[in-house]
């Protein structure tokens, strides 16, 4: 997404409320950018790695505003003018266009388009066989795209009500297409190709009601509905393993398979926030959740509390359960598994204190500790290397973890130095690791050795920026 779309960012990585579901670690929250009302702008951008333009501007003598916007990437030129032709060439285009209407001064209705599309192609030496000792040249064509359209209606009823109502779509295609042969061949020893539809209805609405000065009532529906289109083809010419002409005749292999899956997910969450005194407010509340292709039917419940205690000093706590289902299309057609299972559990304790300072200054502290249960057999490549067909890699492997540990602490400091300069830095230390109950090998038969407790391949114990 064009930063330049966006109207601002809020980053939640634990003890978020009720009304955000099925994330289980954290939530990125975006919202996009609202046009001006005094006149019509436009402008333009180019940089080394894409170009940009943007219009925007008032309609209907300010009772409405628009927004259009478009970008192209071409990170492939810039591969070849510093001579790395062995990377992935990657090409990508976005465009965002945003409608808003002031029906009325208790009404407004908005219509947002998103489109994104990627590319890549890749032709480079690589390796074959469980050791990487045959020298082989990988191809592929890749190209994905997310189209998404959605509408929304904020209503203001009377004072002390809001209603928020949208409806959306969305459609996320793949198309790969992928070779390799041997270096001395022309033929290639296999080729593959793969291509994913997947769909997405949506009706959202939610409710906030200023009871009391002192109380806020919230509460609210999301129901989604989903369907999976995965086809893959490959056609094997001889082992992968062994050079050699194929006096068996056990080659060419064809390999024809394909899902189409429906399903959908429904959840109500309510909300409940209250101000016990001037310095203090707790907000409780909780989430159900309900996907019918995994059978979940999961309750959530979460507490949180914000203390004053201080002139800009604020200390706050949560806790709560967070559970992700499984998505319909995490089931993908080149894995052997096509079971979906029960929804993950992560329970999270987060604590953390902010001082805002009259000078503007903000200085954050925060710790957490975050326990998974419930944990889904997972795929992953252990050598961990980028590839265009991880799943039919050598060095595939089934995890079956039993849980998972998260804990760390987070420091984050933001100073605006007058109008044209600003200062932030962050610092963090995590430890993120996962016990596990087996680990088997997929395309491979050796035999693997490993710890049942190991880190994550999310583990990263040192993390400091500063802008």
């Amino acid at each position: 997404m064009d930063a330049e779309t966006i109207d601002g960012v809020q980053l939640m990585t634990g003890g978020f409320p009720a009304h955000y579901g099925n994330k289980r670690s954290g939530v990125f929250d975006i919202k996009s950018r609202t046009p001006e009302l005094d006149r019509t702008k436009y402008s333009v951008g180019l940089s080394f790695m894409n170009a940009r333009a943007m219009a925007r501007g008032p309609l209907w003598n300010g009772r409405g505003s628009w927004l259009v916007s478009a970008r192209s990437g071409y990170m492939d030129l810039v591969f070849n003018l510093i001579k790395q032709d062995d990377l992935p060439s990657p090409r990508y285009q976005d465009a965002f266009a945003k409608l808003q209407v002031d029906l009325n001064p208790n009404h407004v209705l908005t219509f947002d388009v998103l489109y994104a599309g990627d590319r890549y192609t890749y032709d480079a030496l690589a390796t074959t066989g469980f050791a990487d000792s045959i020298k082989t040249r990988e191809d592929a064509k890749n190209r994905y795209g997310n189209s998404y359209v959605w509408t929304t209606l904020e209503s203001a009823l009377g004072d002390r009500t809001v209603v928020r109502t949208m409806a959306s779509a969305g459609l996320v295609t793949r198309d790969r297409d992928g070779s390799e042969r041997y270096v001395n061949r022309v033929d290639p020893i296999y080729t593959l190709h793969n291509e994913r539809d997947f769909t997405i209805l949506g009706i959202k609405q939610d409710w906030t009601h200023a009871l009391t000065d002192a109380y806020v009532l919230g509460y609210g529906v999301d129901a989604r509905q989903f369907r999976n289109k995965d086809k893959f083809r490959s056609s094997v010419f001889q082992d992968p393993n062994d050079p050699s002409q194929d006096p068996a005749g056990v080659y060419p292999v064809v390999t024809n398979t394909a899902i189409d899956k429906t399903g959908s997910r429904v959840a109500v969450y309510l909300s409940n926030r209250l101000r016990v005194a001037d310095p203090l407010v707790f907000e409780v509340g909780g989430r159900w959740d309900r996907a019918d292709y995994t059978g979940d039917s999961d309750v959530s419940p979460r507490a949180s509390g914000a203390l004053s205690l201080w002139e800009g000093g604020t200390l706050r706590v949560a806790w709560g359960q967070y559970r992700q289902i499984q998505g319909l299309d995490d089931v993908a057609v080149l894995n052997q598994n096509s079971r979906y299972f029960s929804a993950e559990l992560s329970e999270q304790w987060t604590a953390g204190l902010e001082q805002q300072f009259r000078n503007g200054a903000l200085v954050r502290g925060e710790v957490y500790y975050k326990k998974g249960s419930h944990l889904r057999p997972v795929y992953r490549n252990w050598k961990n290397a980028p590839d265009t067909f991880p799943e039919i890699n050598e060095d595939r492997i089934l995890v079956f973890p039993k849980e998972t540990t998260a804990k760390g602490m987070e420091l984050y400091y933001d100073h605006e130095l007058g109008k044209r300069v600003a200062a932030r830095a962050s610092y963090a230390f995590a430890i993120a690791e996962e016990e596990v109950r087996r680990i088997e090998n997929v395309n491979a038969s050796n035999r693997l050795t490993y710890d049942k407790t190991h880190d994550l391949p999310q583990d990263q114990r040192h993390a400091a920026n500063v802008d």
